[in-house]
């Protein structure tokens, strides 16, 4: 139950049955760099990249945020004008939270 999966590509750490599952690692990867750097592209919202990121990379918030800056730097996407940002992710936490505890609250 302890079982800690490290890929040795990336350094990534999961247990089992959170990993991806893809006959071509490298592609698939390849897919959501495109639809991360489109995002970045098109609407300039790091958080919506950032989520992106962080479901189908199975990553942490904090491994989301900092894949997907060092994304943009490698495609020469300017973050600084970006909406959202850490404010927007700190709302986005704040709202799961206030949620969660209102769950709870109304479940006593």
């Amino acid at each position: 139950s302890n079982t800690i999966i490290t890929c040795l590509n990336c350094g990534h750490q999961f247990k089992p049955g959170e990993g991806i599952i893809a006959y071509d690692a490298k592609s698939y990867i390849k897919e959501i760099d495109t639809e991360i750097i489109n995002i970045l592209k098109t609407s300039s919202s790091l958080l919506e990249a950032v989520q992106v990121c962080k479901q189908k990379r199975s990553m942490t918030l904090a491994e989301a945020k900092k894949y997907v800056e060092d994304i943009a730097g490698r495609a020469n996407i300017s973050l600084s004008n970006s909406k959202g940002g850490c404010a927007g992710i700190v709302a986005i936490i704040v709202i799961v939270g206030g949620s969660i505890l209102t769950l709870v609250i109304n479940s006593l």
